[in-house]
This record gives C-alpha cells, sequence and structure tokens, in this order.
C-alpha cells in the first residue's frame, strides 16, 4: 500500500500513512495545509526509499546524530 494522506477527526493536521517497503509509517506532518503535507510526505518517502537501499547508518544526517548524541545523554557544551 503506497503513503497516502489522511485527516483524523477533529485534528487539523495531515496524517501520512501506508506502507512502503515493508515499513508500515503513520506519522503526523504537523500541517494542515495539503500542499505542505504532500511535500513533507514526498521527502518521507525519499528517505525510507534510501534507507532502504543504504542503511540507515548511511542515510543518517549531522543533525540527526547530533540529536541523538544529546539525547543518549552526550554533554551539551558545545551546543
Amino acid at each position: 500500500m503506497p503513503l497516502r494522506l489522511v485527516r483524523r477527526p477533529k485534528s487539523p493536521n495531515w496524517i501520512i500513512r501506508g506502507t512502503l517497503r515493508g515499513i508500515r509509517i503513520e506519522e503526523s506532518t504537523g500541517v494542515g495545509d495539503k500542499r505542505a503535507a504532500e511535500e513533507i510526505k514526498a521527502k518521507r518517502e525519499a528517505e525510507i526509499l534510501a534507507e532502504s537501499v543504504y542503511g540507515r547508518r548511511a542515510t543518517a544526517t549531522f543533525a540527526s546524530a547530533a540529536v541523538s548524541y544529546l539525547e543518549h545523554g552526550g554533554d551539551n557544551r558545545f551546543h
């Protein structure tokens, strides 16, 4: 099932829902504008495809690595 945009009752934000490359996705876009939600969905699809081809480790960004470091008790003195 490809990814699609849906709205939950009483929620202003669009939700990305579906399965892509065996990965089940259900996450909020955080936006109520459908055009912006479509762009977020396309970006998320590209991320999932890149991870399925190259692996999660190869597609991680410096920003995501820095956030993960801080979330797991890393020193934030350089922040």
